[in-house]
Protein backbone atom coordinates (compact mmCIF):
# COMPACT_ATOMS: atom_id res chain seq x y z
CA UNK A 1 0.00 0.00 0.00
CA UNK A 2 2.89 2.36 1.18
CA UNK A 3 4.25 1.74 -2.15
CA UNK A 4 1.78 3.10 -4.51
CA UNK A 5 1.91 5.99 -2.45
CA UNK A 6 5.64 6.33 -3.27
CA UNK A 7 5.34 5.78 -6.76
CA UNK A 8 2.54 8.58 -6.95
CA UNK A 9 4.62 10.59 -5.15
CA UNK A 10 7.64 10.19 -6.90
CA UNK A 11 5.66 10.36 -10.82
CA UNK A 12 4.45 13.57 -9.41
CA UNK A 13 7.57 14.75 -8.21
CA UNK A 14 9.52 14.04 -11.56
CA UNK A 15 6.83 15.50 -13.37
CA UNK A 16 6.31 18.81 -11.29
CA UNK A 17 2.64 17.68 -11.59
CA UNK A 18 0.53 19.41 -9.25
CA UNK A 19 -1.60 17.07 -7.29
CA UNK A 20 -4.57 19.50 -7.02
CA UNK A 21 -4.68 19.71 -10.55
CA UNK A 22 -5.75 15.74 -10.99
CA UNK A 23 -7.63 15.71 -7.54
CA UNK A 24 -10.81 17.94 -9.62
CA UNK A 25 -10.65 15.45 -12.44
CA UNK A 26 -10.89 12.50 -9.96
CA UNK A 27 -13.56 13.98 -7.96
CA UNK A 28 -15.71 14.52 -11.49
CA UNK A 29 -15.20 10.43 -11.87
CA UNK A 30 -16.51 10.16 -8.49
CA UNK A 31 -19.37 11.99 -8.88
CA UNK A 32 -18.93 14.61 -7.09
CA UNK A 33 -18.51 17.33 -9.48
CA UNK A 34 -20.15 17.43 -12.71
CA UNK A 35 -18.50 18.32 -16.05
CA UNK A 36 -20.95 21.51 -16.96
CA UNK A 37 -23.55 22.79 -13.97
CA UNK A 38 -27.04 21.75 -13.85
CA UNK A 39 -29.73 23.00 -12.69
CA UNK A 40 -30.95 19.65 -11.37
CA UNK A 41 -28.17 19.69 -8.77
CA UNK A 42 -27.21 23.06 -8.06
CA UNK A 43 -25.46 21.79 -5.13
CA UNK A 44 -22.50 19.99 -7.05
CA UNK A 45 -20.34 22.47 -8.41
CA UNK A 46 -18.55 22.07 -11.98
CA UNK A 47 -15.83 21.84 -13.70
CA UNK A 48 -14.97 24.89 -15.56
CA UNK A 49 -14.39 25.46 -19.03
CA UNK A 50 -10.58 25.03 -19.38
CA UNK A 51 -11.00 21.79 -17.25
CA UNK A 52 -13.80 20.32 -19.76
CA UNK A 53 -11.25 20.53 -22.41
CA UNK A 54 -8.44 19.09 -20.99
CA UNK A 55 -10.74 16.41 -19.91
CA UNK A 56 -11.65 16.36 -22.67
CA UNK A 57 -7.84 15.80 -24.18
CA UNK A 58 -7.27 12.96 -21.59
CA UNK A 59 -10.13 11.06 -22.24
CA UNK A 60 -8.80 10.77 -26.12
CA UNK A 61 -5.42 10.16 -24.71
CA UNK A 62 -7.12 7.13 -23.03
CA UNK A 63 -8.68 6.12 -25.58
CA UNK A 64 -5.67 6.76 -28.28
CA UNK A 65 -4.07 4.14 -25.26
CA UNK A 66 -6.97 1.74 -25.23
CA UNK A 67 -6.67 0.80 -29.51
CA UNK A 68 -3.00 0.64 -28.97
CA UNK A 69 -1.15 3.75 -29.81
CA UNK A 70 2.00 4.39 -28.56
CA UNK A 71 3.21 7.77 -26.59
CA UNK A 72 4.85 8.86 -29.77
CA UNK A 73 1.30 8.82 -31.91
CA UNK A 74 -0.33 10.60 -29.11
CA UNK A 75 1.66 12.94 -28.49
CA UNK A 76 1.83 13.59 -32.03
CA UNK A 77 -1.44 13.61 -32.33
CA UNK A 78 -2.20 16.05 -29.85
CA UNK A 79 0.87 18.40 -31.29
CA UNK A 80 -1.58 18.09 -34.39
CA UNK A 81 -5.05 18.81 -33.35
CA UNK A 82 -4.83 21.24 -30.25
CA UNK A 83 -1.40 23.08 -31.71
CA UNK A 84 0.57 22.11 -28.81
CA UNK A 85 4.12 21.62 -28.42
CA UNK A 86 5.87 18.36 -27.29
CA UNK A 87 6.77 19.09 -23.72
CA UNK A 88 3.00 20.14 -22.91
CA UNK A 89 1.56 16.93 -25.00
CA UNK A 90 4.47 14.87 -22.77
CA UNK A 91 2.55 16.33 -19.61
CA UNK A 92 -0.86 15.78 -20.71
CA UNK A 93 -0.41 12.10 -21.81
CA UNK A 94 1.53 11.35 -18.60
CA UNK A 95 -1.39 13.24 -16.51
CA UNK A 96 -3.70 10.31 -18.26
CA UNK A 97 -1.65 7.52 -17.23
CA UNK A 98 -1.58 9.20 -13.65
CA UNK A 99 -5.12 9.69 -13.88
CA UNK A 100 -6.58 6.72 -15.56
CA UNK A 101 -3.76 4.35 -13.74
CA UNK A 102 -2.47 2.95 -17.65
CA UNK A 103 0.45 0.55 -16.89
CA UNK A 104 2.91 -0.50 -19.71
CA UNK A 105 0.39 -4.08 -19.37
CA UNK A 106 -2.49 -1.89 -20.66
CA UNK A 107 -0.32 -0.72 -23.29
CA UNK A 108 0.76 -4.29 -24.33
CA UNK A 109 -2.97 -5.05 -24.63
CA UNK A 110 -4.12 -2.28 -26.69
CA UNK A 111 -1.37 -2.65 -29.18
CA UNK A 112 -2.42 -6.72 -29.26
CA UNK A 113 -5.65 -5.26 -29.72
CA UNK A 114 -4.81 -2.93 -32.75
CA UNK A 115 -2.93 -5.92 -34.36
CA UNK A 116 -5.72 -8.24 -34.40
CA UNK A 117 -7.85 -5.51 -36.02
CA UNK A 118 -5.50 -4.68 -38.67
CA UNK A 119 -5.02 -8.62 -39.48
CA UNK A 120 -9.10 -8.49 -39.67
CA UNK A 121 -9.32 -5.12 -41.42
CA UNK A 122 -6.28 -6.27 -44.14
CA UNK A 123 -8.10 -9.92 -44.38
CA UNK A 124 -11.27 -8.24 -45.13
CA UNK A 125 -9.54 -6.46 -48.22
CA UNK A 126 -8.30 -9.84 -49.30
CA UNK A 127 -11.92 -11.13 -49.39
CA UNK A 128 -13.24 -8.61 -51.04
CA UNK A 129 -10.11 -8.77 -54.28
CA UNK A 130 -11.63 -12.64 -53.79
CA UNK A 131 -7.64 -13.98 -52.23
CA UNK A 132 -9.29 -16.61 -50.46
CA UNK A 133 -6.24 -17.99 -49.33
CA UNK A 134 -4.36 -14.79 -48.29
CA UNK A 135 -7.19 -13.80 -46.00
CA UNK A 136 -7.69 -17.33 -44.24
CA UNK A 137 -3.86 -16.81 -43.50
CA UNK A 138 -4.99 -13.38 -41.78
CA UNK A 139 -8.02 -14.60 -40.19
CA UNK A 140 -6.12 -17.41 -38.84
CA UNK A 141 -3.14 -14.84 -37.34
CA UNK A 142 -5.87 -13.05 -35.98
CA UNK A 143 -7.66 -15.40 -33.92
CA UNK A 144 -4.27 -16.86 -32.59
CA UNK A 145 -3.63 -13.53 -30.90
CA UNK A 146 -6.41 -13.42 -29.67
CA UNK A 147 -5.57 -16.85 -28.02
CA UNK A 148 -8.71 -18.85 -29.96
CA UNK A 149 -6.34 -21.97 -30.36
CA UNK A 150 -5.03 -22.14 -27.44
CA UNK A 151 -6.24 -25.32 -24.97
CA UNK A 152 -8.30 -24.73 -21.61
CA UNK A 153 -6.74 -26.49 -18.98
CA UNK A 154 -9.52 -27.90 -17.17
CA UNK A 155 -9.19 -31.02 -14.29
CA UNK A 156 -6.42 -31.76 -12.22
CA UNK A 157 -2.79 -31.69 -13.80
CA UNK A 158 -1.27 -34.67 -12.70
CA UNK A 159 2.33 -33.02 -11.73
CA UNK A 160 0.51 -31.74 -8.37
CA UNK A 161 0.32 -34.85 -7.23
CA UNK A 162 4.15 -35.34 -7.77
CA UNK A 163 4.84 -33.11 -4.95
CA UNK A 164 5.89 -34.45 -1.68
CA UNK A 165 3.85 -33.50 1.09
CA UNK A 166 4.36 -33.17 4.38
CA UNK A 167 2.27 -35.07 7.31
CA UNK A 168 3.04 -33.92 11.19
CA UNK A 169 2.21 -37.05 14.23
CA UNK A 170 1.33 -35.27 17.55
CA UNK A 171 0.87 -37.48 20.68
CA UNK A 172 -0.92 -34.40 22.22
CA UNK A 173 -4.33 -34.52 22.47
CA UNK A 174 -4.42 -31.55 23.50
CA UNK A 175 -3.34 -30.07 20.19
CA UNK A 176 -5.60 -32.60 18.52
CA UNK A 177 -8.42 -31.06 20.28
CA UNK A 178 -7.37 -27.30 19.31
CA UNK A 179 -6.98 -28.23 15.62
CA UNK A 180 -10.32 -29.49 15.97
CA UNK A 181 -12.40 -26.21 17.50
CA UNK A 182 -10.49 -24.48 15.03
CA UNK A 183 -11.92 -26.38 12.23
CA UNK A 184 -15.92 -26.43 13.67
CA UNK A 185 -15.47 -22.17 14.17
Amino acid sequence: MAKKFLTMARANRILKIDENKLDRYLLYYHDELLREPSVDRPDIPALSETEQDMLKKYERVYEMFEVGRTDAMIRTFLMEQYGIKDRQARYIVEEARILYGITGKADKEGKKQASINFYRTIANLALSKEQYEVAAKLYEKADRLEGLFSEERVGLNPEDFLKPTKFVFVNNMNVLNQKNIEFDE
